[in-house]
């Protein structure tokens, strides 16, 4: 049955999205003339009916999972995401265009000698590939362990936009493919019965595969950290998942918000205070070694400038935990507000750090506890966030959701996966859908899972709640 949903899979991915955006047929002059964002109705249509198929595929082959086992099925599943990923590569970006930006500021480094932390490309106006970065105007917007292999895969590929953009894309890729072995070698020790499901839940996510495969978003490099951060930690190996934890945030800042739920784990070790302390200086040096040799092409003021937009608007928005909350906007109403959203991100960490610290589990159950924990930690983030907010967004969640076995947590993974893609389809069809109608995707992707959720845990709990009958 699920090698029949994987074929169903290859061919609703091969149909509805490569065939429609070819790679190679679709490639302009700049990054303005992606042309899926004026398609008209009926490759808008096909897009949504390709969408809600692969939603259905991938519900369908996770219940599937849930009864099956063996080296076979694992090999299905690992295969299926190789395959999926490959239509991918070689389908336009239809949703985004933040690899033209990718390859842009690569070439800018790797050709111009400019230091992409520091110095806008518009210091540059006249290089090959300035026409296809979207805001020429500000530095990079990520941190050094995006930058740096973007750099060397400029580098090594050389001219030519195409090759740039598979490059890319396959490394991206690679990145996300890394992950599912490692899901599934955690699980087998930690959760055996999940490991199949979850492995299935991290390998086949849609929104993964649309997103990195065919847009190339290198949230990817950050998922990977985070499901070595996670896999670490289940192993018990507080001290290196930390490290990891830290090396995410050096793709986008966002992940530093969860650190201190990992480092409760070093705080809840079985040992002396002397030893406690002695694995949270191992975990200072070793986070500052990896956070010096990554920023050092980029010199002290590539440094300064990176480090100084986490707290500023600048071009960072998307890289930052204070104004991902922000938005477009910069007035003084809407800054108030962004402040307000990350005082409560905040207090729902310290809320979950303190359940952490205070409750009654064993060093078993902890880790599996802390990677809960973080998930709806980011989700808080998520769900703040939302003036800034886009469906790739939802990827810091599933290393989480896939080695955490919680219905719940495992509903609302693919209640956001299924419902953020209404951003897409909302913002760049609106000819479809009318204008003004970006609000109502935001309003769907957030209640949409919440409302599930919710429904599934009260359906769940109804048994409970029933008076028992007189013995």
């Amino acid at each position: 049955m699920l090698l029949g949903l994987g074929l169903a899979t290859a061919a609703v991915y091969g149909l509805f999205f490569l065939w429609q955006f070819p790679l190679l047929g679709h490639v302009g002059a700049s990054a303005a003339q992606i042309p899926a964002i004026e398609p008209g109705r009926g490759h808008a249509a096909l897009l949504v009916v390709g969408w809600l198929l692969l939603a259905a595929l991938y519900v369908a082959a996770y219940r599937a999972c849930t009864r099956s086992r063996g080296r076979v099925v694992v090999a299905i599943i690992l295969a299926g995401s190789l395959g999926f990923g490959l239509l991918m590569l070689f389908t336009y970006l239809f949703g985004s265009t933040d690899v033209f930006d990718y390859v842009a500021r690569a070439h800018f480094a790797a050709d111009k000698g400019g230091n992409p932390m520091y110095y806008s490309p518009a210091s540059y106006p006249g290089y090959p590939y300035y026409q296809y970065i979207t805001s020429v105007g500000t530095a990079g917007a990520y941190g050094p362990l995006w930058q740096v292999p973007a750099d060397a895969i400029a580098g090594a590929l050389g001219p030519g936009i195409v090759r740039n953009l598979l490059g890319i894309k396959l490394f991206v890729l690679a990145c996300y493919w890394c992950g599912a072995p490692l899901v599934y070698w955690s699980l087998r020790r930690t959760a055996p019965a999940h490991a199949v499901p979850g492995l299935l839940l991290y390998a086949w996510n849609p929104l993964a595969l649309v997103e990195v495969g065919a847009d190339g978003h290198n949230d990817a490099v950050q998922v990977l950290c985070l499901v070595v951060a996670a896999a670490l930690l289940l192993a018990r190996r507080p001290v290196a998942g930390s490290v990891a934890v830290v090396a995410a945030s050096l793709v986008k800042f966002s992940p530093l918000l969860i650190l201190p739920s990992f480092l409760v784990a070093m705080l809840r070790l079985r040992t002396t205070w002397l030893r406690r302390a002695a694995s949270m200086g191992v975990f200072l040096l070793a986070s500052a070694a990896l956070t010096f040799v990554l920023y050092l092409p980029f010199g002290v003021a590539g440094v300064e400038h990176n480090l100084s937009d986490l707290l500023g608007h600048g071009g960072l928005r998307a890289n930052s935990i204070v104004w991902s909350l922000v938005g477009t906007s910069t007035t003084g109403g809407a800054n108030d507000l962004a402040l307000a959203g990350l005082a409560i991100v905040i207090a729902v960490l310290a809320y979950h750090v303190c359940m952490l610290l205070r409750r009654r589990v064993t060093s078993e159950q902890l880790p599996s506890e802390i990677l809960r924990r973080s998930f709806l930690v980011l989700l808080a983030l998520l769900a703040l966030g939302l003036t800034w907010f886009w469906p790739w967004y939802v990827l810091w969640l599933l290393p989480f959701a896939s080695l955490v076995s919680r219905k719940s947590i495992t509903v609302l993974m693919v209640a956001f996966t299924v419902s953020a893609f209404a951003i897409h389809w909302s913002s760049y069809y609106q000819t479809v859908v009318g204008d003004h109608a970006f609000q109502l995707p935001l309003m769907v992707v957030l209640f949409g899972p919440v409302a599930l959720t919710a429904s599934y845990l009260a359906v769940k709990r109804m048994p409970a709640l029933r008076p028992r009958p007189a013995s």
